[in-house]
């Protein structure tokens, strides 16, 4: 299953083996930035359009279109600090990179992770870059 956006080996979505690595960490039981229909989401709550759903409750992943990151990074923090009925957490995958949608990403989560095995994505220019986990929590 494809389940996210913009990996350098041809926009290919997260690799299932680092998705099954986070997923056995946080228990994922949404699927934010997934290409697939809603039905072929392997159990996880998936949106046509994530970015204007409540997410309340949720435990969100989400590996954004390269370029887009700060939209996702901005819902995680609005879902799990702003709404009154918040998400339970949102993992974004970002790249690793200090320009200012970096900065904010780090001032803004709690907690950031490493890249799990050998996980690179596209930053804004289309380049490949090494991925960061960012985790926003209520």
């Amino acid at each position: 299953m494809i389940h996210s956006n913009d990996l350098v080996a041809k926009d290919e979505g997260t690799p299932d083996a680092i998705f099954e690595a986070l997923d056995a960490i946080f228990h994922f039981t949404a699927d934010a930035c997934a290409r697939v229909p809603s039905d072929a989401c392997g159990g996880l709550k998936c949106w046509d359009d994530s970015l204007h759903v409540r997410w309340t409750g949720e435990r969100g992943y989400a590996n954004p279109p390269a370029g887009r990151e700060g939209d996702w990074v901005y819902k995680a923090i609005y879902e799990t600090e702003v709404q009154p009925e918040p998400a339970e957490l949102v993992v974004v995958v970002v790249p690793a990179n200090l320009d200012t949608m970096g900065m904010i990403t780090m001032h803004a989560t709690r907690k950031v992770m490493p890249p799990i095995g050998q996980f690179a994505v596209l930053d804004k220019e289309g380049n490949p870059c090494h991925a960061v986990i960012a985790v926003f929590e209520k």
